[in-house]
């Protein structure tokens, strides 16, 4: 079927194609207007650069239509993942907390005084230690001072008693050369702890004998002391 001149086909055609561009024209607008309004709810976010339509070709695009604006605008804005710094970890908040702030410097504080006072104890330690050295040095010096003394006065002890010894034995020779009789007058009144020693250091028959003229009373305390049962002091 022709219509002058035009086939159906023809003006079914061209029909279509002016409905693809009023189509086109009618989204471009409306991706326009979302784009406006994308623009001013977010301020920050630079406009994009104007294309000059001179510069575009004839051919249309699925660009020049608006479909990537639309589809951009279509589509749901996904959050923004926040970075590490708006999501701090236990030990960053910690180490930026005020009061943890507060509890280190009193930590560290504590631990400063703890260690002036060890080493202030360290230092009275070392001086008592220097003192108590000198001091078993003076003691050990009195100590051997002590044994020359001992030593000395036991050598003079023995010295004496030697003496001692002599001075008896001279009496006893003296005693057993008197006459019994005189020698028992002596003995009477003599004091004991000088003469138990003599009458132990004469000879046997001459103390027999003088014991012999003595009272019987200071005989009989003579003989105890002989023989062992009473002990001088």
């Amino acid at each position: 079927m022709k219509i002058s001149g035009l086939s159906l086909s023809k003006v079914a055609n061209i029909s279509i194609c002016l409905m693809l561009v009023l189509l086109a024209l009618s989204l471009h607008s409306v991706a326009a207007q979302i784009e406006n309004h994308l623009n001013k709810s977010n301020p920050e976010k630079a406009p994009e650069q104007k294309i000059d339509p001179s510069s575009r070709s004839h051919t249309l695009t699925e660009k020049d239509l608006g479909w990537k604006v639309l589809k951009k605008a279509t589509h749901k804005k996904q959050p923004k993942i926040k970075e590490k710094e708006e999501n701090p970890t236990q030990e960053e908040i910690l180490i930026t907390d005020p009061l943890t702030k507060d509890a280190e410097q009193a930590l560290k504080n504590t631990i400063k005084e703890r260690e002036f006072q060890t080493a202030t104890h360290n230092e009275v330690f070392d001086k008592q230690k220097k003192n108590l050295e000198q001091e078993k040095i003076a003691i050990n010096g009195q100590i051997q001072e002590l044994k020359k003394k001992t030593a000395e006065l036991s050598k003079y002890e023995e010295k004496k008693k030697k003496a001692a010894e002599q001075e008896i034995e001279r009496l006893a020779h003296v005693y057993e050369q008197m006459p019994p009789r005189d020698a028992a007058a002596v003995f009477n009144v003599l004091d004991m702890r000088v003469l138990v020693p003599v009458a132990q250091h004469m000879t046997p028959r001459k103390v027999s004998a003088v014991i012999g003229g003595m009272l019987p009373d200071r005989a009989n305390i003579l003989t105890q002391y002989l023989i062992g049962t009473r002990k001088l002091k």
